[in-house]
């Protein structure tokens, strides 16, 4: 419950912004839900604990 009154303070003070910051927000919002970077659905994302265990048995290999 306190997380909803935390947002909902939250957005009543973003409510009081300038329209300018309002669109500075909303621009920052965007690239972070639609990053520009060219990618397509085809595109392989590699995790991070994919990479470490990649690199932890190219280790033991080499040992």
């Amino acid at each position: 419950m306190s997380t909803m009154v935390a947002m909902e303070g939250l957005w009543q003070y973003l409510r009081t912004l300038p329209r300018s910051n309002k669109q500075w927000l909303s621009e920052r919002l965007q690239e972070d839900l639609h990053p520009k970077a060219a990618t397509t659905d085809d595109d392989e994302y590699i995790s991070k604990e994919e990479v470490l265990a990649g690199i932890d048995a190219g280790l033991k290999e080499v040992k």
